[in-house]
Formats: structure tokens, sequence, C-alpha cells
């Protein structure tokens, strides 16, 4: 067992990073080439990952039609009612999904719920409720190469506002020539992950 490598966080004794994904629909919910195999690549890290759900997606654009369909409104709670049942029988430790009108709100001040283009403001919301709950130490985005309206989100909007949260904040694009470069910038994020856990679990001096 002395020749099993561990992952960094578990060798220095530390917890997980814990790592939200977000970003284009399929890409995020998919853990194969779609996504480049990045949940997979993340657990072999030791990060505890969260991916997207489909759920939450189909919520988000039940949010963005209630204007003009009322049933929605009744739709979207009765999903989130069920989802928390079965979640809670299932045992899971977060039974509770996302609000897309509270994601909207926490956006608007910096990307209008009018707008459309890729993730929209539900990327901005996420990313924002998650250091709000400090529910994740790092929240990685993955979306197609030159996708432009959702990149203008993640590199202009979202990467302005993770310079004053508390969780790291990370983009990849999906191309075929894009892996090694994504590992080293996902290594590098994840390092820095660890350093803020780091410095919070490190005693204080009296």
């Amino acid at each position: 067992l002395g020749a099993v490598r561990a992952p960094r966080s578990r060798a220095s004794g530390l917890r997980p990073v814990r790592v939200r994904l977000t970003g284009d629909f399929f890409p995020s919910i998919t853990d194969g080439d779609a996504g480049q195999r990045l949940l997979e690549w993340l657990e072999g890290r030791g990060a505890a990952v969260e991916p997207s759900a489909v759920i939450e997606w189909v919520l988000h654009h039940a949010h963005l039609h209630m204007a003009t369909c009322g049933r929605l409104h009744r739709f979207a709670a009765r999903t989130r009612a069920l989802f928390r049942r079965y979640a809670l029988a299932a045992g899971l430790a977060r039974p509770d999904l996302d609000d897309p009108a509270e994601l909207a709100r926490l956006a608007d001040r910096w990307y209008s719920s009018e707008l459309r283009g890729g993730s929209g403001h539900h990327e901005v919301g996420l990313f924002l409720a998650t250091d709000r709950a400090h529910r994740a130490d790092l929240v990685i985005s993955i979306k197609p190469f030159a996708s432009i309206t959702s990149s203008s989100i993640s590199d202009a909007v979202i990467h302005a506002l993770a310079r004053s949260a508390r969780t790291g904040f990370a983009a990849i694009e999906t191309t075929g020539d894009a892996e090694v470069q994504g590992e080293s910038r996902l290594d590098l994020a994840l390092d820095l992950a660890r350093a803020r856990i780091a410095a919070v679990s490190a005693p204080r001096r009296v």
C-alpha cells in the first residue's frame, strides 16, 4: 500500500476540495467525451464533485417562460417538492434544488434575466448562490469552444465576481486539442482551493 499514490487533499490531511460544475447544458451534465470526462478526472484528483442536474435546467427554462404560461409556477413548485421528497428518501446530503427565481434575483445586478444566450443569468446566479452558502470551494464552468455568449459570462462577469468571492472559479472549453491546457488550468484552480482550505483550517495564534 505504500506504493499507492493518494490524492493530494487526502495525502495532506485536508478535506477534499468541493467542486460544483456548471456551464452549457450538455457538457456540464455529461461524464463522457462531450464533457471531456471532467467529473472522472476531478474525482481522480481527490475532489468531491457536484455535477449539474438535468432537473435544474428544466426549472431554469420553466422560469424563463413563466410570464407567458402561469401553469409553470405550479409545475416548478411541485417539481421541487417531489425532488426534495425523493432526495430525502435516497439520503442525499443536499435535498433542495436552487430556486430559479432567487438565482435570477442574485444575478440581476450583473446579468439581466431578460438576456438570452448560453446559460444566461443561471450561471451567474448559481455562482453567487454557491459562494453565499459556501456550498463549494471551486465552481467550474464547462462549455463548447467558441460559445461567445457563454464565454462572455464566464470570462467577464463571473471572472470579475470571483475576485472578491470565497469560492474559486475556472472556465473550461471543450475542444479536441485543449485537454492538456484544461488539465493544467484545473490543477492550478484545485491547488488554489486547497490553499484556501488550509488557510481556514490552520490554528490561529493567540
